[in-house]
């Protein structure tokens, strides 16, 4: 088995060699620290990889379940073409207003819809209103319960050869911690077995920030 623990310095190399989270990213950070909740924002090597997925699969239609407050659905949005479109699925006002402001800072306005509500009656009308096979990547950060019906929404409304990426695949290493019975964790392990079997997608499970498991429908 080939591994490197990250340590301190060895993760400041990384970030070195990475992108920068760019002016607004940064300030969205600090003033996302501020507020509860801090610990749901994604790491910025993350948020520069899935920029990066957004340009290698030229991604057109984005739908994120999970905005919070914007980090994501921006680093996202900075890769689609002048034509793409990202739809941000959240239940929270009071979160997404910073988002919002953000969106504006970043020139992304246009390029961001933001669709408050229970994420799953947003993604049955999302199929409704643009149909099976209409979208190029699902970004899947939301309550955990909902994990499942929110893949097979994704495997509906994406194209052949569309990427789902599940966000907290390691769920901070309990996965593999079988003294672990919390509810999130046990869903978190039964959905990732559920991935492993999925026929309908290749798969491949990353060790990135929080782990992310990414999925691509045949």
């Amino acid at each position: 088995m080939k591994a490197i623990p990250l340590t301190d310095s060895l993760y400041s190399y990384i970030l070195a060699h990475t992108p920068p989270p760019s002016q607004v990213l940064a300030a969205l950070v600090q003033e996302t620290l501020t507020i509860p909740g801090s610990g749901m924002l994604i790491a910025p090597e993350q948020g520069a990889l899935m920029n990066l997925l957004v340009k290698l699969t030229g991604a057109r239609r984005i739908v994120e379940i999970g905005c919070y407050t914007g980090y994501s659905a921006i680093s996202m949005a900075s890769g689609l073409p002048a034509d793409g479109k990202l739809f941000t699925l959240d239940i929270d006002a009071d979160t997404t207003l910073m988002a919002k402001r953000y969106f504006a800072a970043a020139g992304l306005e246009d390029k961001i819809e933001l669709r408050i509500g229970p994420a799953l009656q947003s993604l049955h009308s999302m199929i409704a209103e643009f149909g099976v096979g209409s979208f190029d990547i699902m970004f899947i950060d939301a309550d955990k319960a909902n994990s499942m019906n929110y893949y097979e929404c994704g495997l509906q409304l994406l194209r052949s050869g569309g990427l789902i990426m599940c966000d907290n695949a390691l769920w901070s290493g309990t996965v593999a911690d079988e003294a672990n019975q919390e509810a999130d964790t046990n869903v978190l392990r039964t959905f990732n077995d559920f991935i492993a079997k999925d026929d309908r997608v290749d798969r491949v499970m990353l060790n990135v920030s929080d782990g992310l498991y990414l999925c691509r429908k045949k």
